[in-house]
């Protein structure tokens, strides 16, 4: 007589429900430790290195399972054991493997660090903390002046704001658009030469004072980035260009010329912030008063650069801003990764979490856990590291010295690199991937724009001199303002029949005669 099917007891059950749980659990750390593993590897297919984490993960659970102690009621406590055993050993060899990871890519993270310190960087914003001058700051009276001057203005005419971007500076201005531009253009006049010019006369010892030592422990807070009223200080900039120009077209170039002096002050005030953003206003700054001296030479035909202004545009036309902001950026970048290597669940619930990042949804305090747990396994696993690794590269790539030609391949293929590594393990560094490349060539499109500048008024001088314009260019003796910065050679010049007119380009970095946006880099003197 066959005996009778044994129903499972509660002992047998709760071992089954004990093996299940430690299988699962063996599963993921199985998937853990290749996945660790995997990011030792040189670059190579993502989705091969993911599904071979998948496939390793599989076959030593499946390899697991079958050594865990049969379900045998006598056997249950002993098996019990057993299976707590495994499941201790298997955490240990997980520890010790990602430990393991998480520490190579430290190291490699701290050497890179350190090699950047031996080579002049800054890893931290609170390198310039000692920079950081006593004194007056602009930004508080400028927003006065702002909120009181220039914003009432501004707001209640829809025909300044909207000729805005439409005219630029490099160009002689038929008798429509100067029509169009001294109307709306001399609603300004009264609070750009009698508020912002007297305002712009004081020495300031920065736009906004800012506490980099603050700044370094928690950059995701109130940081150097952070600088107020940036789009009406860039809409102030154009408008003086606008007017100034306009007003040089009238026949008042030395009103013009004041307006261009108050550009280059307030560039000056930004440029010593430390920050990308910072030298970036600044760029914008000198860019406008650049295109504003051309336009006023090539709109009115007796106008002369006074010295200050030729100083201003002489080092407009040199320079490294884009590589102090970029600087400045790699700082910045350093203390977030400080800063998420450290942060715990209070500070990781401050910021936001993983909700904060596009796309995420929020959630309750269990969702948050689990936020958290996946971010620290991130980081535990060496990710976080090796993600900011390829970040940093980048910034140390495009930031050694060179001619423009050598800059912007070094540029193109440090961001192709990134764009082109594989979306495991690398998917942080592609999502936010920088492309800092054309930031070169915007300060050298204003460089050579100043250049032109400045060779159109000595050529201005010498047929003020001779009753024509030179034959070649080298006839002026010029130094660096004839200098092609992409090119590197002379800029091209092309004089009109009979000597009345010319044309004064800069190749421009595709070798168009344009700049970066399409934008032609002329002077074209008639």
């Amino acid at each position: 007589m066959n005996d009778p099917v044994q129903k499972p007891t509660a002992r047998s059950k709760g071992l089954l429900a004990l093996r299940a749980s430690v299988i699962f659990t063996a599963w993921l750390l199985f998937l853990i430790i290749p996945l660790s593993l995997g990011t030792l590897l040189p670059p190579f297919s993502g989705k091969l290195n993911l599904s071979g984490c998948f496939i390793i993960s599989i076959v030593l659970t499946m390899l697991f399972r079958a050594w865990l102690p049969v379900r045998k009621e006598g056997d249950a406590k002993k098996g019990a054991v057993k299976v707590l055993a495994a499941l201790l050993a298997l955490l240990a060899v997980c520890y010790a493997a990602v430990s393991a990871v998480s520490a190579h890519w430290r190291r490699e993270t701290d050497a890179a660090r350190l090699g950047l310190q031996k080579r002049g960087f800054q890893v931290s914003l609170s390198g310039f903390q000692d920079k950081a001058a006593g004194g007056e700051y602009l930004s508080p009276a400028l927003a006065r002046s702002i909120a009181t001057g220039f914003a009432p203005v501004f707001n209640k005419n829809a025909a300044a704001q909207a000729a805005l971007h439409v005219y630029g500076g490099i160009e002689a201005w038929n008798r429509e658009t100067a029509k169009k531009e001294a109307a709306y253009s001399a609603l300004f006049g009264p609070y750009l030469e009698k508020e912002l010019a007297p305002l712009l006369k004081k020495k300031y010892a920065g736009y906004a004072k800012v506490d980099y030592a603050q700044a370094a422990r928690e950059p995701l807070g109130d940081t150097a980035r952070r600088l107020d009223n940036i789009p009406s200080v860039i809409k102030i900039s154009e408008i003086a260009k606008l007017r100034a120009v306009s007003l040089a077209l009238g026949g008042d170039a030395e009103k013009a010329w004041g307006l261009v002096r108050l550009q280059f002050s307030l560039a000056e005030v930004f440029a010593g912030e430390n920050s990308l953003l910072g030298k970036l206003v600044t760029l914008a700054l000198r860019g406008q008063a650049v295109d504003a001296s051309a336009g006023i030479l090539l709109n009115n035909a007796a106008a002369v650069i006074p010295g200050d202004v030729a100083l201003s545009l002489r080092g407009a036309s040199s320079g490294a801003l884009a590589s102090e902001g970029l600087r400045a950026e790699l700082a910045y970048q350093y203390d977030i990764f400080d800063f998420l290597r450290r942060m715990d669940f209070r500070q990781f619930r401050k910021i936001g979490g993983l909700s904060a990042m596009p796309g995420s949804a929020g959630g309750g305090e269990f969702k948050a856990l689990l936020d958290y747990g996946l971010f620290s396994l991130l980081r535990g696993t060496g990710l976080y590291d090796l993600n900011f690794l390829v970040t940093a590269g980048y910034f140390e790539t495009i930031l050694r010295p060179g001619a423009w030609a050598q800059v912007s391949a070094r540029s193109a293929q440090a961001e192709a690199r990134i764009s082109g590594l594989p979306a495991w393990p690398y998917f942080m560094a592609r999502a936010e991937a920088p492309s800092f490349g054309r930031l070169f060539a915007k300060e050298l499109d204003i460089q050579v724009r100043a250049r032109l500048a400045l060779a159109c008024a000595r050529l201005r001088g010498w047929r003020r001199a001779h009753g024509k314009y030179p034959g070649k260019l080298p006839e002026l003796k010029l130094k660096e303002e004839g200098m092609d910065v992409y090119s590197g050679g002379e800029l091209v010049y092309e004089p009109a029949a009979g000597g009345k007119g010319f044309d004064l380009c800069s190749a421009g970095p595709a070798g168009d005669r344009k700049d970066v946006s399409g934008v032609e880099l002329c002077l074209h003197q008639r």
